[in-house]
């Protein structure tokens, strides 16, 4: 009965292969995306303006803008962090570059 090993009906049988992780690893030559600066949201809507946004509507300290059929929406704050700044832009159809040469024109 006891074979001295242990078995569950839960066990997987052995893999002939080492697990292959689902994360891909970045070696060599990967463009990195440049570093978004933490920006008041006033000096984001500036530079979203120079863009070619308008401020189509704002309600408390949020600020919708247009450029023809895409959008976004701008938090009127003392600081965007890094990750919203991300978030708006790629809700908004703008490269990071763009955003950045357009903050330093």
């Amino acid at each position: 009965m006891y074979s001295g090993e242990y078995t569950s009906c839960f066990s997987r049988p052995a893999a002939s292969q080492p697990a292959v992780s689902p994360w891909p690893r970045y070696e060599g030559n990967v463009r990195q995306a440049p570093e978004l600066p933490v920006v008041p949201g006033a000096e984001a809507v500036r530079a979203l303006e120079c863009i070619g946004f308008v401020i189509a509507r704002q309600r408390g300290s949020l600020i919708v803008m247009r450029r023809g059929s895409s959008g976004c929406v701008v938090p009127n704050h003392r600081e965007l962090k890094v990750g919203t700044l991300a978030g708006l832009l790629k809700q908004a159809g703008v490269s990071p570059d763009e955003f950045i040469r357009a903050l330093h024109p």
